[in-house]
């Protein structure tokens, strides 16, 4: 149901929600909606799907790339979570089912019509291109984050799968900016991805399949 296209894998739902939940958690401020942010966001999976499973909990998602196209998907993605979104999804996906007969597009007419019951308005939805390693590029808009969830890239984008200590920490300082008071961050990688944070702390690490998660805050002297 939630549009994808060639190098932008999904990632794991349930994932996805144990780290937000766990994010939620560590945060603390009982009844406060979040504001999340996912700096390499991609085609936006994760920040959708937060969106569905968690709406009544965030205040607004926001999300940036490096890749015109991974904005230009996310923006779609993140567009199903309003009701209008949505419909439009459905019809688009009927289009296609009554031209092709394909299985594939009945299964996802009735996922996004199970998804329905899912559909809360989010206050703000916005995604923005953005070099997060580049610490000259800021967003174009201001805005803070309770809640941060880094999938770090690897395979196609060589700098960070050459050299993904230096790359995580270049992120950590470069998303100093729009990071709230109380702020978590969450980086999400594989099992052997180690790296240093000047300014944060550790809050939480935890191993789930071939992924490692490491919960952060900034810390006074970040």
């Amino acid at each position: 149901m939630i549009m994808q296209k060639p190098w932008h894998t999904n990632y794991p739902a349930r994932l996805a929600r144990e780290i937000f939940l766990r994010c939620a958690a560590a945060y603390g401020g009982p009844g406060k909606k979040l504001r999340v942010y996912d700096p390499c966001c991609g085609g936006g999976y994760i920040l959708t799907v937060l969106g569905f499973l968690h709406g009544d909990k965030i205040e607004s998602l926001y999300g940036s790339d490096i890749s015109e196209n991974a904005v230009e998907l996310a923006e779609a993605n993140l567009g199903l979570l309003s009701p209008e979104g949505l419909a439009e999804r459905k019809s688009r996906l009927g289009e296609l089912y009554a031209a092709h007969g394909k299985e594939s597009h009945r299964l996802a007419i009735e996922s996004a019509e199970r998804l329905s019951a899912l559909t809360r308005r989010v206050c703000d939805s916005r995604v923005f291109n953005r070099d997060i390693l580049n610490g000259r590029e800021q967003p174009p808009f201001d805005f803070k984050a309770d809640v941060v969830i880094a999938d770090i890239p690897y395979g196609r984008i060589s700098y960070w799968s050459s050299f993904p200590a230096v790359a995580v920490c270049r992120m950590l300082a470069n998303i100093a900016g729009v990071l709230g008071e109380g702020a978590v961050v969450a980086v999400s990688g594989g099992k052997n991805l180690k790296f240093y944070t000047p300014g944060y702390c550790r809050v939480e690490k935890f191993i789930i399949g071939k992924r490692k998660i490491e919960i952060l805050r900034p810390t006074d002297d970040g």
